[in-house]
């Protein structure tokens, strides 16, 4: 992303925009915000499928351990 030189001095400094600035800040705002909504909601969906796969890989570890249980020489 290119900033305009305005936006750049106002990093760096404590001046008060101009309005006309605020909005043009404002505007340029929405597409990265809503980016980072649907980057967040990605987020949360992967968390889910890990819990998911979790449970899932924690079923079939309890079925090979009782399967070894049968198998167990010590038996």
């Amino acid at each position: 992303m290119s900033w305009k030189p305005e936006f750049v001095a106002l990093l760096r400094n404590n001046d008060v925009p101009l309005e006309s600035t605020i909005s043009e800040v404002e505007e340029s705002l929405k597409a990265p915000v809503l980016e980072l909504r649907e980057i967040e909601i990605e987020i949360q969906h992967l968390y889910e499928l890990v819990d998911t796969m979790k449970i899932k890989r924690e079923a079939i570890q309890k079925r090979i351990d009782d399967h070894n249980i049968i198998l167990s020489p010590v038996r």
